[in-house]
Protein backbone atom coordinates (compact mmCIF):
# COMPACT_ATOMS: atom_id res chain seq x y z
CA UNK A 1 0.00 0.00 0.00
CA UNK A 2 1.65 3.22 -1.03
CA UNK A 3 2.49 5.73 2.06
CA UNK A 4 0.06 8.50 2.58
CA UNK A 5 1.07 11.78 4.13
CA UNK A 6 0.17 12.99 7.55
CA UNK A 7 -2.06 16.09 6.31
CA UNK A 8 -4.16 13.54 4.40
CA UNK A 9 -4.14 10.77 6.76
CA UNK A 10 -5.08 13.20 9.93
CA UNK A 11 -7.56 15.48 7.30
CA UNK A 12 -10.64 16.33 9.97
CA UNK A 13 -13.67 14.26 9.01
CA UNK A 14 -16.64 15.56 10.92
CA UNK A 15 -16.97 19.13 12.45
CA UNK A 16 -15.98 18.11 15.98
CA UNK A 17 -12.37 17.61 14.22
CA UNK A 18 -11.98 20.95 13.03
CA UNK A 19 -9.52 22.75 14.53
CA UNK A 20 -9.56 26.59 14.90
CA UNK A 21 -12.91 27.18 12.81
CA UNK A 22 -15.82 26.13 15.79
CA UNK A 23 -17.22 29.45 14.84
CA UNK A 24 -17.78 28.15 10.94
CA UNK A 25 -18.11 24.09 12.20
CA UNK A 26 -21.25 25.60 14.50
CA UNK A 27 -23.34 27.56 12.77
CA UNK A 28 -22.59 25.26 9.80
CA UNK A 29 -24.18 22.15 11.97
CA UNK A 30 -27.20 24.33 13.80
CA UNK A 31 -28.05 25.12 10.18
CA UNK A 32 -28.08 21.65 9.14
CA UNK A 33 -30.22 20.23 12.35
CA UNK A 34 -32.46 23.43 12.35
CA UNK A 35 -33.16 22.44 8.34
CA UNK A 36 -32.00 26.23 7.27
CA UNK A 37 -29.41 25.18 4.80
CA UNK A 38 -28.43 27.74 2.31
CA UNK A 39 -28.17 26.93 -1.40
CA UNK A 40 -24.15 28.56 -1.45
CA UNK A 41 -21.85 28.65 0.62
CA UNK A 42 -18.37 31.19 -0.08
CA UNK A 43 -15.78 30.08 2.33
CA UNK A 44 -13.16 32.56 2.34
CA UNK A 45 -9.57 32.41 4.14
CA UNK A 46 -5.61 31.73 3.97
CA UNK A 47 -4.42 28.29 2.53
CA UNK A 48 -4.56 25.43 4.83
CA UNK A 49 -7.12 26.44 7.61
CA UNK A 50 -9.11 23.52 6.03
CA UNK A 51 -11.75 25.31 3.52
CA UNK A 52 -12.29 22.24 1.69
CA UNK A 53 -12.33 20.11 4.47
CA UNK A 54 -15.37 22.01 5.85
CA UNK A 55 -17.04 21.21 2.64
CA UNK A 56 -16.15 17.69 2.33
CA UNK A 57 -17.50 17.26 5.67
CA UNK A 58 -20.71 19.51 4.92
CA UNK A 59 -21.19 17.45 1.89
CA UNK A 60 -20.59 13.71 3.95
CA UNK A 61 -23.30 15.84 7.06
CA UNK A 62 -25.83 16.28 3.68
CA UNK A 63 -25.25 13.10 2.14
CA UNK A 64 -24.36 9.91 4.30
CA UNK A 65 -27.15 7.80 4.70
CA UNK A 66 -26.07 6.27 8.33
CA UNK A 67 -25.50 9.71 10.00
CA UNK A 68 -25.14 8.93 13.69
CA UNK A 69 -26.81 11.56 15.61
CA UNK A 70 -26.02 13.64 13.00
CA UNK A 71 -22.79 12.48 12.21
CA UNK A 72 -21.84 11.34 9.32
CA UNK A 73 -20.04 7.27 9.85
CA UNK A 74 -17.00 8.16 7.75
CA UNK A 75 -17.17 4.06 6.87
CA UNK A 76 -20.13 3.93 4.15
CA UNK A 77 -19.26 3.99 0.58
CA UNK A 78 -20.66 7.90 0.17
CA UNK A 79 -18.54 8.77 3.24
CA UNK A 80 -15.39 7.05 1.93
CA UNK A 81 -15.68 8.65 -1.65
CA UNK A 82 -16.46 12.28 -0.13
CA UNK A 83 -13.47 11.69 1.63
CA UNK A 84 -11.10 10.41 -1.23
CA UNK A 85 -12.45 13.59 -3.84
CA UNK A 86 -14.07 11.29 -5.88
CA UNK A 87 -17.56 11.34 -5.11
CA UNK A 88 -20.18 11.42 -7.59
CA UNK A 89 -22.71 13.25 -6.35
CA UNK A 90 -20.04 15.44 -5.11
CA UNK A 91 -18.21 17.05 -7.95
CA UNK A 92 -15.28 19.22 -6.75
CA UNK A 93 -13.94 21.57 -9.64
CA UNK A 94 -10.53 23.59 -9.40
CA UNK A 95 -10.88 26.76 -10.38
CA UNK A 96 -7.68 27.76 -11.99
CA UNK A 97 -7.35 24.68 -14.31
CA UNK A 98 -11.26 25.28 -15.04
CA UNK A 99 -11.69 29.01 -15.82
CA UNK A 100 -13.15 29.54 -18.98
CA UNK A 101 -16.82 29.68 -19.34
CA UNK A 102 -16.60 26.71 -21.93
CA UNK A 103 -15.48 24.26 -18.82
CA UNK A 104 -18.21 25.80 -16.96
CA UNK A 105 -20.93 25.69 -19.12
CA UNK A 106 -21.11 21.01 -18.41
CA UNK A 107 -22.27 22.65 -14.25
CA UNK A 108 -25.07 24.75 -15.97
CA UNK A 109 -26.57 21.88 -17.64
CA UNK A 110 -26.00 18.85 -15.22
CA UNK A 111 -27.84 20.96 -12.45
CA UNK A 112 -31.22 20.33 -13.68
CA UNK A 113 -30.11 16.57 -13.30
CA UNK A 114 -31.00 14.40 -9.84
CA UNK A 115 -28.37 13.01 -7.87
CA UNK A 116 -27.60 9.54 -8.41
CA UNK A 117 -27.36 8.43 -4.94
CA UNK A 118 -27.68 10.87 -2.51
CA UNK A 119 -30.24 13.30 -1.17
CA UNK A 120 -27.88 16.36 -2.58
CA UNK A 121 -25.48 17.35 -5.39
CA UNK A 122 -22.59 19.66 -4.21
CA UNK A 123 -20.61 21.21 -6.40
CA UNK A 124 -17.30 22.16 -4.31
CA UNK A 125 -15.48 24.86 -6.27
CA UNK A 126 -11.68 25.59 -5.20
CA UNK A 127 -10.18 28.50 -5.91
CA UNK A 128 -13.07 30.12 -7.27
CA UNK A 129 -11.75 33.42 -7.76
CA UNK A 130 -9.88 32.10 -10.42
CA UNK A 131 -12.74 31.90 -12.97
CA UNK A 132 -13.03 34.37 -15.82
CA UNK A 133 -15.77 37.05 -15.83
CA UNK A 134 -17.61 35.40 -18.48
CA UNK A 135 -17.91 32.16 -16.30
CA UNK A 136 -18.95 34.12 -13.43
CA UNK A 137 -21.65 35.83 -15.37
CA UNK A 138 -22.95 32.23 -17.04
CA UNK A 139 -23.00 31.14 -13.09
CA UNK A 140 -25.22 33.82 -11.91
CA UNK A 141 -28.48 32.73 -12.98
CA UNK A 142 -28.18 29.08 -11.76
CA UNK A 143 -26.51 30.11 -8.54
CA UNK A 144 -29.14 32.38 -7.44
CA UNK A 145 -32.00 29.83 -8.31
CA UNK A 146 -30.82 26.51 -8.74
CA UNK A 147 -33.11 23.40 -8.34
CA UNK A 148 -33.27 22.07 -4.55
CA UNK A 149 -30.98 19.17 -4.85
CA UNK A 150 -28.22 21.59 -5.67
CA UNK A 151 -25.97 23.01 -3.08
CA UNK A 152 -23.00 25.26 -4.30
CA UNK A 153 -19.79 25.41 -2.08
CA UNK A 154 -16.53 27.68 -3.31
CA UNK A 155 -13.60 28.24 -1.74
CA UNK A 156 -11.05 31.09 -2.02
CA UNK A 157 -7.86 32.48 -0.68
CA UNK A 158 -8.65 35.73 -2.33
CA UNK A 159 -12.53 36.71 -1.99
CA UNK A 160 -12.13 40.43 -2.99
CA UNK A 161 -11.60 38.88 -6.61
CA UNK A 162 -14.88 37.22 -6.59
CA UNK A 163 -17.63 39.51 -7.97
CA UNK A 164 -20.01 41.28 -5.95
CA UNK A 165 -22.75 39.33 -7.70
CA UNK A 166 -21.51 35.89 -6.71
CA UNK A 167 -20.79 37.21 -3.13
CA UNK A 168 -24.48 38.78 -2.67
CA UNK A 169 -25.60 34.97 -3.79
CA UNK A 170 -23.85 33.40 -1.06
CA UNK A 171 -23.58 33.14 2.78
CA UNK A 172 -20.09 33.49 3.56
CA UNK A 173 -18.01 32.23 6.18
CA UNK A 174 -14.59 33.49 6.91
CA UNK A 175 -11.83 31.32 8.52
CA UNK A 176 -9.30 32.38 10.54
CA UNK A 177 -5.69 31.67 10.86
CA UNK A 178 -4.87 28.93 13.42
CA UNK A 179 -3.16 30.13 16.64
CA UNK A 180 0.28 28.88 17.93
CA UNK A 181 -1.30 26.80 20.49
CA UNK A 182 -3.89 25.40 17.87
CA UNK A 183 -1.23 24.25 15.84
CA UNK A 184 1.25 22.74 18.51
CA UNK A 185 -1.97 20.39 20.35
CA UNK A 186 -2.72 19.92 16.61
CA UNK A 187 1.15 17.90 16.28
CA UNK A 188 1.12 16.94 19.65
CA UNK A 189 -1.91 14.39 19.04
CA UNK A 190 -0.02 13.08 15.48
CA UNK A 191 3.15 12.50 17.16
CA UNK A 192 1.50 10.47 19.83
CA UNK A 193 -0.39 8.81 16.96
CA UNK A 194 2.75 8.06 15.10
CA UNK A 195 4.94 7.31 17.99
CA UNK A 196 7.47 9.99 17.17
CA UNK A 197 9.32 11.94 20.25
CA UNK A 198 10.48 14.92 18.92
CA UNK A 199 13.14 16.89 20.91
CA UNK A 200 11.78 20.03 23.10
CA UNK A 201 11.09 23.08 20.98
CA UNK A 202 10.48 21.23 17.76
CA UNK A 203 6.73 21.15 17.61
CA UNK A 204 6.76 25.24 18.25
CA UNK A 205 9.60 25.93 16.35
CA UNK A 206 7.37 24.17 13.07
CA UNK A 207 4.28 26.03 14.37
CA UNK A 208 5.84 29.19 13.42
CA UNK A 209 6.96 28.35 10.59
CA UNK A 210 3.97 27.29 9.30
CA UNK A 211 2.52 31.08 10.11
CA UNK A 212 -0.68 29.91 11.13
CA UNK A 213 -1.51 27.20 7.92
CA UNK A 214 -2.51 23.51 9.58
CA UNK A 215 -1.44 22.23 6.35
CA UNK A 216 1.99 23.86 6.33
CA UNK A 217 2.74 22.77 9.34
CA UNK A 218 1.62 19.30 9.39
CA UNK A 219 3.39 18.94 6.05
CA UNK A 220 6.78 20.56 7.76
CA UNK A 221 6.31 17.69 10.32
CA UNK A 222 5.85 14.64 7.58
CA UNK A 223 9.26 16.24 5.84
CA UNK A 224 11.33 16.54 9.09
CA UNK A 225 10.09 12.52 10.24
CA UNK A 226 11.42 11.50 6.52
CA UNK A 227 14.54 13.35 7.02
CA UNK A 228 15.16 12.16 10.84
CA UNK A 229 12.97 8.94 11.91
CA UNK A 230 11.33 9.31 15.23
CA UNK A 231 13.50 11.01 16.93
CA UNK A 232 13.54 14.45 15.20
CA UNK A 233 15.34 17.69 16.56
CA UNK A 234 15.29 21.08 16.23
CA UNK A 235 18.37 20.91 13.88
CA UNK A 236 16.64 18.87 11.63
CA UNK A 237 14.17 21.51 11.04
CA UNK A 238 16.90 24.33 11.01
CA UNK A 239 18.48 22.26 7.88
CA UNK A 240 15.15 21.59 5.87
CA UNK A 241 13.92 25.33 6.43
CA UNK A 242 17.17 26.77 5.56
CA UNK A 243 16.54 29.01 9.16
CA UNK A 244 19.14 30.22 11.65
CA UNK A 245 19.96 28.37 14.98
CA UNK A 246 18.92 30.73 17.87
CA UNK A 247 21.99 30.57 19.15
CA UNK A 248 23.56 32.38 15.97
CA UNK A 249 20.89 35.13 16.47
CA UNK A 250 21.98 35.52 20.47
CA UNK A 251 25.62 35.54 19.55
CA UNK A 252 24.78 38.37 17.04
CA UNK A 253 22.47 40.28 18.86
CA UNK A 254 25.38 40.31 21.97
CA UNK A 255 28.16 41.68 19.58
CA UNK A 256 25.24 44.08 18.47
CA UNK A 257 24.50 44.77 22.19
CA UNK A 258 28.43 45.62 22.99
CA UNK A 259 28.69 47.52 20.21
CA UNK A 260 31.69 45.36 18.71
CA UNK A 261 31.39 46.21 15.17
CA UNK A 262 34.32 43.81 14.13
CA UNK A 263 32.39 40.70 15.68
CA UNK A 264 28.52 41.91 14.48
CA UNK A 265 30.35 41.78 10.76
CA UNK A 266 31.80 38.77 11.07
CA UNK A 267 28.59 37.02 12.11
CA UNK A 268 26.76 39.01 9.11
CA UNK A 269 28.67 37.81 6.69
CA UNK A 270 28.73 34.45 8.14
CA UNK A 271 25.30 34.13 8.15
CA UNK A 272 25.33 35.29 3.77
CA UNK A 273 27.84 32.88 3.04
CA UNK A 274 25.52 30.07 4.65
CA UNK A 275 23.07 30.61 2.03
CA UNK A 276 20.44 31.13 4.48
CA UNK A 277 17.89 33.85 2.89
CA UNK A 278 18.30 37.55 4.03
CA UNK A 279 14.46 38.35 4.44
CA UNK A 280 13.95 34.63 6.65
CA UNK A 281 17.43 35.47 8.66
CA UNK A 282 15.82 38.83 9.77
CA UNK A 283 12.60 37.84 10.43
CA UNK A 284 13.94 35.48 12.82
CA UNK A 285 15.84 38.22 14.10
CA UNK A 286 12.86 40.03 14.76
CA UNK A 287 10.99 37.28 16.70
CA UNK A 288 14.11 37.37 19.13
CA UNK A 289 14.22 41.07 19.75
CA UNK A 290 10.16 41.25 20.06
CA UNK A 291 10.57 38.06 22.64
CA UNK A 292 12.96 40.58 24.55
CA UNK A 293 10.68 43.44 24.48
CA UNK A 294 8.06 40.91 25.80
CA UNK A 295 10.07 40.57 28.98
CA UNK A 296 11.39 44.09 29.16
CA UNK A 297 7.39 45.45 29.21
CA UNK A 298 7.02 42.84 32.00
CA UNK A 299 4.97 40.14 30.64
CA UNK A 300 5.33 36.44 31.31
CA UNK A 301 7.72 33.95 29.27
CA UNK A 302 4.68 31.98 28.40
CA UNK A 303 4.17 34.78 25.85
CA UNK A 304 7.78 34.25 24.03
CA UNK A 305 7.11 32.83 20.74
CA UNK A 306 10.91 32.40 19.84
CA UNK A 307 13.18 32.52 22.15
CA UNK A 308 13.81 31.40 25.98
CA UNK A 309 13.98 34.13 28.49
CA UNK A 310 18.12 33.57 28.87
CA UNK A 311 18.33 33.67 25.17
CA UNK A 312 17.45 37.31 25.10
CA UNK A 313 18.14 38.30 29.14
CA UNK A 314 21.26 40.34 27.46
CA UNK A 315 19.09 42.73 25.17
CA UNK A 316 16.29 43.33 27.95
CA UNK A 317 19.34 43.68 30.79
CA UNK A 318 21.32 46.57 28.12
CA UNK A 319 18.44 48.70 26.38
CA UNK A 320 15.93 50.27 27.39
CA UNK A 321 11.77 49.59 26.26
CA UNK A 322 12.15 52.49 23.73
CA UNK A 323 15.57 51.23 22.27
CA UNK A 324 13.81 47.52 22.02
CA UNK A 325 11.16 49.25 20.17
CA UNK A 326 13.50 51.39 18.10
CA UNK A 327 15.70 48.46 16.78
CA UNK A 328 12.75 46.23 15.98
CA UNK A 329 11.15 49.50 13.84
CA UNK A 330 14.97 49.38 12.19
CA UNK A 331 14.44 45.66 11.30
CA UNK A 332 11.04 46.03 10.00
CA UNK A 333 12.29 49.02 7.54
CA UNK A 334 15.61 46.94 6.72
CA UNK A 335 13.22 43.31 5.49
CA UNK A 336 10.81 45.85 3.62
CA UNK A 337 13.63 47.10 2.11
CA UNK A 338 15.38 43.77 1.01
CA UNK A 339 12.71 42.77 -0.73
CA UNK A 340 13.33 45.36 -3.32
CA UNK A 341 17.70 46.07 -2.74
CA UNK A 342 20.02 43.83 -4.86
CA UNK A 343 22.96 44.76 -2.43
CA UNK A 344 21.38 42.74 0.44
CA UNK A 345 24.77 42.43 2.11
CA UNK A 346 25.09 46.00 2.35
CA UNK A 347 21.83 46.32 3.67
CA UNK A 348 21.96 43.67 6.39
CA UNK A 349 25.57 45.31 7.25
CA UNK A 350 24.18 49.26 7.42
CA UNK A 351 21.23 47.91 9.29
CA UNK A 352 23.19 45.95 11.88
CA UNK A 353 26.30 48.44 12.71
CA UNK A 354 23.60 51.05 13.03
CA UNK A 355 21.78 49.23 15.73
CA UNK A 356 25.12 48.46 17.41
CA UNK A 357 25.52 52.59 17.94
CA UNK A 358 21.89 52.69 19.56
CA UNK A 359 22.93 54.51 22.67
CA UNK A 360 24.84 57.36 20.56
CA UNK A 361 21.24 58.30 18.98
CA UNK A 362 19.65 61.15 20.28
CA UNK A 363 16.79 61.32 22.84
CA UNK A 364 13.41 62.88 22.32
CA UNK A 365 15.10 65.46 25.01
CA UNK A 366 17.49 66.43 22.97
CA UNK A 367 15.51 66.11 19.55
CA UNK A 368 12.55 68.86 21.32
CA UNK A 369 15.99 71.14 22.20
CA UNK A 370 17.56 71.37 19.06
CA UNK A 371 13.65 71.63 17.36
CA UNK A 372 13.34 74.91 19.75
CA UNK A 373 16.64 76.30 18.59
CA UNK A 374 15.58 76.03 15.00
CA UNK A 375 12.17 77.66 16.06
CA UNK A 376 14.11 80.54 17.65
CA UNK A 377 16.15 80.84 14.50
CA UNK A 378 13.25 81.24 12.43
CA UNK A 379 11.67 83.84 14.44
CA UNK A 380 14.30 85.89 14.77
CA UNK A 381 15.20 85.37 18.60
CA UNK A 382 18.67 84.23 19.56
CA UNK A 383 18.88 80.60 20.41
CA UNK A 384 18.63 79.47 24.50
CA UNK A 385 21.40 76.90 25.21
CA UNK A 386 19.51 73.30 26.84
CA UNK A 387 22.48 72.01 27.12
CA UNK A 388 25.58 71.79 29.08
CA UNK A 389 28.20 74.81 28.83
CA UNK A 390 30.80 74.21 26.07
CA UNK A 391 33.87 73.66 27.33
CA UNK A 392 36.68 76.17 27.69
CA UNK A 393 40.02 76.34 26.20
CA UNK A 394 43.40 76.77 27.61
CA UNK A 395 44.60 79.94 28.42
CA UNK A 396 45.90 81.52 25.19
CA UNK A 397 43.89 79.28 22.88
CA UNK A 398 40.99 80.01 20.85
CA UNK A 399 37.72 78.19 21.70
CA UNK A 400 36.20 75.89 19.28
CA UNK A 401 32.84 76.08 18.00
CA UNK A 402 30.42 73.49 16.64
CA UNK A 403 30.15 74.85 13.40
CA UNK A 404 34.12 73.79 13.49
CA UNK A 405 35.41 77.60 12.80
CA UNK A 406 37.62 79.05 15.55
CA UNK A 407 36.32 82.10 17.06
CA UNK A 408 38.88 85.03 18.94
CA UNK A 409 39.04 85.16 22.06
CA UNK A 410 38.09 88.74 23.49
CA UNK A 411 40.68 91.04 24.00
CA UNK A 412 39.77 91.41 27.30
CA UNK A 413 38.13 89.21 29.94
CA UNK A 414 36.29 92.18 31.72
CA UNK A 415 32.85 92.93 30.53
CA UNK A 416 31.81 96.58 29.20
CA UNK A 417 28.42 98.23 29.46
CA UNK A 418 25.90 98.17 26.46
CA UNK A 419 26.29 102.11 26.53
CA UNK A 420 30.07 101.24 24.99
CA UNK A 421 29.09 98.62 22.25
CA UNK A 422 30.50 101.54 19.42
CA UNK A 423 34.34 101.50 20.96
CA UNK A 424 34.24 97.64 20.41
CA UNK A 425 32.99 98.00 17.29
CA UNK A 426 35.48 96.32 15.13
CA UNK A 427 35.94 92.99 17.57
CA UNK A 428 31.97 92.68 17.27
CA UNK A 429 32.28 92.76 13.55
CA UNK A 430 35.31 90.83 13.63
CA UNK A 431 32.94 87.81 15.46
CA UNK A 432 29.90 87.99 13.34
CA UNK A 433 32.07 87.55 10.28
CA UNK A 434 33.63 84.39 11.45
CA UNK A 435 30.82 83.01 13.36
CA UNK A 436 28.50 83.43 10.44
CA UNK A 437 27.11 80.70 8.32
CA UNK A 438 25.31 82.77 5.85
CA UNK A 439 27.25 83.73 3.04
CA UNK A 440 25.20 86.77 3.12
CA UNK A 441 25.91 88.19 6.44
CA UNK A 442 29.55 87.78 5.97
CA UNK A 443 29.16 89.91 2.78
CA UNK A 444 26.93 92.70 4.26
CA UNK A 445 27.60 92.82 7.89
CA UNK A 446 30.45 94.86 7.49
CA UNK A 447 28.72 97.94 6.24
CA UNK A 448 26.31 97.85 8.73
CA UNK A 449 26.13 101.55 11.29
CA UNK A 450 25.71 101.10 14.50
CA UNK A 451 23.24 104.29 14.83
CA UNK A 452 22.33 104.41 18.03
CA UNK A 453 22.25 102.26 21.59
CA UNK A 454 19.67 102.12 24.33
CA UNK A 455 18.98 100.50 27.28
CA UNK A 456 19.32 96.89 25.34
CA UNK A 457 18.04 97.28 21.98
CA UNK A 458 20.88 98.37 19.26
CA UNK A 459 19.48 100.00 16.24
CA UNK A 460 21.81 98.88 12.92
CA UNK A 461 21.40 100.71 9.84
CA UNK A 462 21.89 98.89 5.93
CA UNK A 463 21.54 99.91 2.49
CA UNK A 464 18.39 99.42 1.87
CA UNK A 465 19.00 96.58 -0.75
CA UNK A 466 20.05 94.82 1.54
CA UNK A 467 17.11 95.03 4.22
CA UNK A 468 14.99 94.29 0.76
CA UNK A 469 16.53 91.63 0.21
CA UNK A 470 16.62 89.85 3.18
CA UNK A 471 13.60 90.85 4.99
CA UNK A 472 11.89 87.89 6.49
CA UNK A 473 14.60 85.69 5.74
CA UNK A 474 17.22 83.10 7.29
CA UNK A 475 19.74 85.61 6.32
CA UNK A 476 17.74 88.25 8.43
CA UNK A 477 17.47 86.10 11.28
CA UNK A 478 20.75 84.90 11.09
CA UNK A 479 22.34 88.55 11.14
CA UNK A 480 20.32 89.22 14.07
CA UNK A 481 21.32 86.05 15.76
CA UNK A 482 24.87 86.45 16.07
CA UNK A 483 25.05 90.32 16.46
CA UNK A 484 22.79 89.49 19.70
CA UNK A 485 25.19 86.58 20.37
CA UNK A 486 28.34 88.89 19.80
CA UNK A 487 27.23 91.96 22.06
CA UNK A 488 26.25 89.27 24.63
CA UNK A 489 29.96 87.98 24.64
CA UNK A 490 31.09 91.26 24.93
CA UNK A 491 29.09 92.68 27.46
CA UNK A 492 27.73 89.74 29.23
CA UNK A 493 23.87 91.51 28.70
CA UNK A 494 21.01 90.31 26.68
CA UNK A 495 20.31 92.91 24.24
CA UNK A 496 18.33 92.81 20.90
CA UNK A 497 19.06 94.33 17.34
CA UNK A 498 16.42 96.16 15.15
CA UNK A 499 17.32 96.52 11.38
CA UNK A 500 16.82 99.71 9.47
CA UNK A 501 16.97 100.73 6.22
CA UNK A 502 19.31 104.25 5.47
CA UNK A 503 19.16 105.57 2.35
CA UNK A 504 22.39 107.09 3.26
CA UNK A 505 24.75 103.87 3.07
CA UNK A 506 25.37 102.24 -0.40
CA UNK A 507 27.56 99.13 -0.42
CA UNK A 508 30.84 99.31 -1.44
CA UNK A 509 31.66 95.64 -1.57
CA UNK A 510 34.83 94.30 -2.37
CA UNK A 511 34.67 91.67 -5.82
CA UNK A 512 35.22 88.83 -3.26
CA UNK A 513 31.59 89.78 -0.73
CA UNK A 514 29.79 90.53 -4.50
CA UNK A 515 30.35 86.71 -4.87
CA UNK A 516 29.12 85.75 -1.54
CA UNK A 517 26.39 88.31 -2.02
CA UNK A 518 25.60 86.33 -5.05
CA UNK A 519 25.09 82.97 -3.84
CA UNK A 520 23.86 84.30 -0.78
CA UNK A 521 19.93 83.14 -1.21
CA UNK A 522 21.05 79.37 -2.38
CA UNK A 523 23.44 79.36 1.07
CA UNK A 524 20.49 80.51 3.09
CA UNK A 525 18.21 77.94 1.87
CA UNK A 526 20.48 74.83 2.27
CA UNK A 527 21.38 76.19 5.72
CA UNK A 528 17.78 75.84 6.87
CA UNK A 529 17.07 72.14 5.37
CA UNK A 530 20.82 71.27 7.24
CA UNK A 531 18.81 72.18 10.38
CA UNK A 532 15.86 70.60 9.79
CA UNK A 533 16.82 67.57 8.61
CA UNK A 534 19.01 67.37 11.49
CA UNK A 535 15.82 67.89 14.03
CA UNK A 536 14.10 65.22 11.81
CA UNK A 537 16.23 62.82 10.11
CA UNK A 538 15.31 61.40 7.09
CA UNK A 539 12.72 64.26 6.09
CA UNK A 540 12.55 64.85 2.51
CA UNK A 541 12.01 68.78 2.28
CA UNK A 542 10.26 69.92 -1.09
CA UNK A 543 11.99 71.88 -3.33
CA UNK A 544 15.79 70.35 -2.14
Amino acid sequence: MSYVVLARKYRPQDFDDMVGQEAVASTLAAAISGGRLAHAYLFAGPRGVGKTSMARILAKRLNCPNLQDGKPCNTCEVCRAISAGDDIDVIEVDGASHRKVEEVKPIIDNVRYAPSRSPYKVYIIDEVHMLSNHAFNSLLKTLEEPPPHVKFIFATTEPQKVPETIRSRCQRFDFRLLTLADIQARLSHIAAEEGITPQDGLVPRIARAARGSMRDSISLFDQVISLAGNEPTLAHIERILGLTPVSAVRELMHAVAIADVKDVLARVSKVLESGRDPSTFVAEVIDFVRDALVLKAGAGPDLLSYASPDDVAEIVQTYSENDIMLILSQLHELRLRLRRESEQRVMLEMAFLRMARTDQLRSLGELAAELQQVRNLLSGRPARSTGPAPATAPPGQPTEQAAGRRVPAAATPEKIPVAQFSRRWDEVVEAVRVTAKSRWVVAYFPTTKLSRVADSTVVLHLPPSAISNAKGTFEEMELKQRVEEALRTVSGEDVSVTLVADETLRPNLPEENKEKMASASDESVSETIRLIKKVFPGAIVEGS
